[in-house]
């Protein structure tokens, strides 16, 4: 009985941090660049809790966490990498980078 237990208050705490996660978002005037190491550091330290976040849903909390204008800055790249590299997808760091940069 114990195990069961345990094994559902895991699995509670790991959708719990797997909410949390897709939940972040920058504070209104806060630091994006923060924010954006924030957002790394996090998904690193819950997949030690074995919280699986798909590149899709790191990509959709950064432009849902960021202001509205940086976010269309954002999916401008993304659609722009698409239609002129044929790429799939962007790398999620170089797309970081790219919003940091357009901050400053």
């Amino acid at each position: 009985m114990a195990t069961k237990e345990y094994q559902a208050k895991s699995a509670y705490a790991q959708a719990n941090l797997h909410q949390s996660f897709l939940d972040m978002h920058c504070a209104k005037g806060g630091d994006i660049r923060e924010f954006l190491g924030n957002l790394c550091y996090k998904r690193e330290e819950i997949a030690t809790a074995r919280v699986d976040i798909t590149d899709k849903e790191y990509e959709c909390t950064i432009l849902h966490g960021i202001p509205s204008n940086l976010a269309t800055f954002a999916l401008q790249i993304m659609f722009s990498a698409t239609l002129v590299h044929h790429a799939t997808s962007i790398d999620i760091n170089t797309l970081i980078n790219l919003i940091c940069k357009e901050v400053e």
